[in-house]
């Protein structure tokens, strides 16, 4: 097009006359003739690229039959396929009966496999069975051939049937359960049953786990040891609390008595554990759970303690540590020393840091807190919170750590606790089940500017808090900047000559907007490894200081899968 007197006044604000609009159209019309022409020729040239892509398609269909028989997975010996079924079970739990997981689903892919998955012991040596849900929403409970009702009845007698063929198809292999019961009104009995179809298996059990309301679980408290003898693992979780006449039934429980337990899982058993019958010296997994939602003291913490000296051989523990009062200002804690422990996981209300600075566990590696409190300015910095002195106690050796954001009082505690894990490779903080209230009283926010700078400095002359950090994953708090961000990212992928190791993963959970193209800024980083997931709220979000606070939800904002009750 040749310049004319328009082209100064594109981008402007000008506003055209009733003649300016036509010797615009008059001046475009030619260039509005070749740009029609040159759609025509692309419909022309898409065409050809469909006809060229449809014969390709045509021709690859042919192809896929021959490739399929000289498959590879084809000419696998039985042993290897065998193994590599195996491998297609949930390595954190016992597999479902469901048909979108192993091993239900190898059983579906053809006539050879479904043989070989039928064959393979191993396959069905672990279940995890949920017992059918009495609560008044049950969804998905209708034929959808005859629209008849499911009952629940009927739900139960074909599951009671599946777990009985299931079994069989286990062999002689020892046998892991875990059974869930939703404590729904009205009750039933339908745990009971599923508990007395798997009873006559017992001499076999290797792992029960067991979510149930009390009278479930005493169908089984009066077997006796010699009946379990392959027995390794016991996990049981009341979904009801005991009456006070049942408490004192459960320390004399036979089967806590059995000889192989290795380890424990208990929850809401408002009693003395630490008088359960259990060898505790050959215990290596301990878990003693509450309620996540709640800071009740389910143990005492004295019983905690007890139980823990009685435990040298812990290799995995996970405490919930109910509110006491006074039990922060406590110092009369004996030494505990648990040479073996790797893993250690506290659920923490009552925030008892000489229980903490008591602690040796020089194996110890991996660490999940969660305090169950919400944030406070506190006076006194080395004592203000319990995780300073846990840190102090096994940070030396300590390679992933796991916080929420109330487990610290600020950027000072925060940065003096990690300075005592000079190994430290994860960091993760994440949200809390307790999430407290806006309040004056709160502390300044741990994760600002000043926390990624003391990760990564500007001056190499300074020291690095925590260098072999490789994973970053914040979805709570994350107050810090996007600039703080990028800075914070570069400086690490750039400080090997520094002693610095570059990050693996980054992970942020925003609570504000985007204010730079974070992504965009750190493409070079992504395209070399780095692995960058970053959530900024949408646009509908709304935080406590929303404008459109009282403004209805549109019904195609909601999600129709999201429960609430």
């Amino acid at each position: 097009m040749v310049r004319d007197k328009f082209e100064d006044l594109i981008g402007t604000n000008y506003i055209p006359t009733e003649e300016d609009v036509a010797s615009i159209k008059q001046h475009i019309s030619e260039p509005l003739a070749r740009l029609a022409k040159l759609d025509e020729e692309i419909a022309i040239a898409d065409a050809h690229d469909q006809s060229l892509r449809q014969a390709r398609a045509d021709l690859l269909d042919g192809i896929e039959g021959y490739r399929r028989l000289i498959s590879p997975v084809r000419r696998v010996p039985p042993d290897i396929l065998r193994e590599v079924f195996i491998n297609c079970l949930p390595d954190d739990r016992n597999p479902t009966m469901s048909s979108d997981e192993a091993p239900i689903v190898l059983t579906r892919i053809s006539s050879q496999w479904r043989t070989l998955a039928l064959t393979t012991p191993r396959l069905w040596a672990s279940l995890h069975i949920a017992v059918p849900n009495s609560s008044p929403v049950f969804i998905g409970s209708y034929d959808p051939q005859t629209g008849e009702r499911l009952t629940l009845s009927e739900v139960t007698e074909v599951r009671l049937a599946a777990i009985t063929e299931w079994i069989k198809k286990a062999g002689t292999l020892p046998l892991s359960f875990s059974i869930h019961e939703h404590d729904g009104y009205p009750p039933t009995d339908f745990c009971k049953r599923f508990i007395q179809c798997i009873l006559p298996y017992r001499a076999r059990w290797r792992s029960i786990n067991l979510t149930c309301v009390t009278a479930s679980f005493l169908s089984i408290r009066d077997l006796p040891p010699a009946e379990v003898p392959m027995l390794q693992s016991l996990s049981l979780t009341l979904t009801r609390t005991s009456s006070a006449g049942e408490e004192a039934v459960w320390p004399n429980m036979p089967i806590f008595s059995a000889p192989g337990i290795r380890k424990i899982s208990l929850g809401g058993i408002p009693t003395r554990i630490s008088q359960f019958p259990f060898d505790w010296s050959q215990l290596t997994n301990l878990d003693i759970k509450g309620e996540s939602w709640s800071t009740t003291a389910v143990t005492s913490l004295d019983e905690i303690v007890t139980t823990l000296t009685k435990c040298p051989n812990l290799i995995s523990c996970n405490l919930h540590i109910g509110s006491e009062p006074g039990a922060s200002q406590r110092t009369d804690f004996p030494a505990i020393f648990l040479p073996h422990l790797e893993i250690l996981s506290i659920f923490d209300g009552a925030r008892p840091a000489a229980l903490y600075a008591s602690i040796n566990a020089p194996k110890m590696r991996k660490l999940t807190y969660t305090g169950g409190r919400p944030r406070r300015q506190l006076p006194a910095l080395p004592t203000a919170y319990a995780l300073y002195h846990l840190l102090g106690s096994v940070g030396s050796t300590l390679e992933e750590l796991t916080a929420n954001s109330s487990a610290f009082s600020g950027p000072d505690e925060l940065l003096v606790g990690l300075s005592a894990c000079p190994r430290l490779k994860s960091l993760s903080i994440v949200m809390s089940h307790l999430v407290p209230p806006i309040s004056n009283e709160d502390g300044p926010a741990a994760f600002i500017d000043r926390f990624l700078n003391s990760l990564a400095h500007i001056s190499s002359a300074e020291e690095y808090l925590c260098p072999k950090l490789e994973v970053f994953k914040c979805a709570s708090d994350a107050f810090f900047s996007d600039e703080a961000l990028v800075n914070f990212v570069t400086r690490k992928q750039s400080g090997e000559d520094r002693g610095l190791t570059p990050l693996k993963t980054v992970e942020v959970l925003f609570r504000r907007r985007a204010t730079i193209d974070v992504v965009a800024l750190l493409s070079a980083h992504t395209a070399a490894g780095l692995e960058l997931k970053l959530q900024y709220p949408p646009r509908t979000y709304r935080g406590p200081f929303s404008l459109f606070e009282g403004i209805p939800f549109t019904h195609e904002s909601r999600d129709p899968y999201r429960q609430a009750y």
